[in-house]
């Protein structure tokens, strides 16, 4: 995509960006992230609230909470500094894999999307015991989405997913859990994501990543049974009726995650070929999402036409593009394209965002 002044405002809201530089050497997973592997690998942003700066003026401030990523040919290793909360102690109970540990336990969450398209994402759970959660979600819950683990299902079953190939480590370093005195405990987490599960029961295959490759990723800490929740990227999307991008209390919408870029180094961010460039198009495409499902609880049916939507829209971001729009009462498929881009992308009423090529666009019924 061409750079150019009209795209200025979708550039303002791209989201956080982390680079995962290659490993130095092997990666001996302990919960120790002070050895030489870690030593040069800088820090994520510090978590914030999940709305952002939209946060409740009540909202307990977050601890510190940061994390650092490398990789080699087979897995994305991940390490994650949790500093205790003054206002509540460490809580950690399940000892048994594939429980909900975010309902009881304090939480790190990480959430990968490979192919960008909002479903079939992995979503990973640890508590400070160490005890796992992996689940995959088909589509967003409030798509329609459901849970696919080994806490629903076995093995051999429809909703069954789990991993093969993942290790993780902890370690206390400071302070007691579930301390009596309301204390909390300064944890480190490390972990090896297998490329293999993390690309399983996707749709098409996805390449091993390699330098410039980029994921959409979010990582989170749940606290106090999920009433606290800190992130690195906040969770912000277009809302129609406040006519404004706005932070939500929900992890599960991929399309306000941030980027994991694969690097061999260390990379400047604010350079541009080092962002997604069908950003500004897919925000776009996002905008459009919103207005529907906005539209549709108001009228009981989505709308095939734009001028209709146009009420509903950040005009600002949907108005450099083209979109065919067709829709029934139940569905919709909305394509948008820029007049510089051979690739258009289409989003449907499930949340499904696909890159196509514009030679495909059409306006085939949904």
């Amino acid at each position: 995509m061409t750079p150019s002044s009209i795209y200025d405002p979708h550039w303002a809201l791209y989201p956080k960006a982390y680079v995962a530089t290659r490993s130095i050497g092997p990666v001996e997973i302990n919960g120790d992230l002070e050895k030489p592997v870690w030593n040069s690998v800088p820090w994520s942003d510090l978590f914030e609230d999940i709305q952002g700066n939209d946060a409740p003026a009540n909202a307990i401030s977050p601890a510190k909470t940061a994390f650092k990523a490398i990789y080699d040919d087979e897995h994305l290793y991940v390490g994650a500094l949790l500093h205790p909360s003054p206002v509540f102690r460490t809580e950690a109970h399940f000892t048994t894999r594939n429980s909900p540990i975010y309902q009881t336990d304090s939480d790190f969450e990480v959430f990968f999307d490979l192919n960008g398209s909002n479903h079939g994402y992995k979503e990973f759970e640890v508590n400070a015991l160490n005890t796992v959660w992996n689940l995959m979600l088909d589509k967003p819950y409030d798509d329609g989405g459901h849970e696919h683990s080994g806490r629903i299902a076995h093995r051999g079953d429809s909703a069954f997913y789990d991993v093969n190939s993942q290790t993780t480590a902890v370690q206390v370093l400071e302070g007691r859990l579930n301390d009596a005195s309301n204390q909390g405990a300064l944890w480190s987490v490390e972990m090896a994501f297998a490329f293999e599960d993390l690309a399983a029961h996707l749709p098409s295959p996805v390449p091993r990543p390699s330098p410039g490759t980029f994921w959409r990723i979010n990582i989170s800490r749940v606290e106090l049974k999920g009433e606290v929740n800190w992130t690195w990227q906040p969770q912000k999307v277009w809302d129609p009726l406040l006519r404004k991008h706005h932070g939500k209390v929900a992890m599960h919408m991929p399309d306000s995650w941030g980027y994991l870029i694969f690097g061999d180094t260390v990379l400047e961010l604010d350079n541009s070929s080092w962002r997604d460039p069908l950003w500004p198009t897919k925000l776009a495409a996002m905008n459009i999402y919103y207005a529907q499902y906005f539209y549709k609880s108001l009228n009981g049916f989505y709308t095939d036409c734009m001028e209709e939507l146009a009420g509903y829209l950040d005009l600002e971001i949907t108005s450099p593009f083209k979109v065919d729009l067709v829709a029934d009462t139940d569905r919709f498929l909305a394509t948008v394209s820029a007049s510089d881009e051979d690739q258009a992308i289409s989003i449907l009423d499930d949340r499904l965002l696909q890159v196509i090529p514009s030679a495909r666009m059409s306006s085939t019924a949904v």
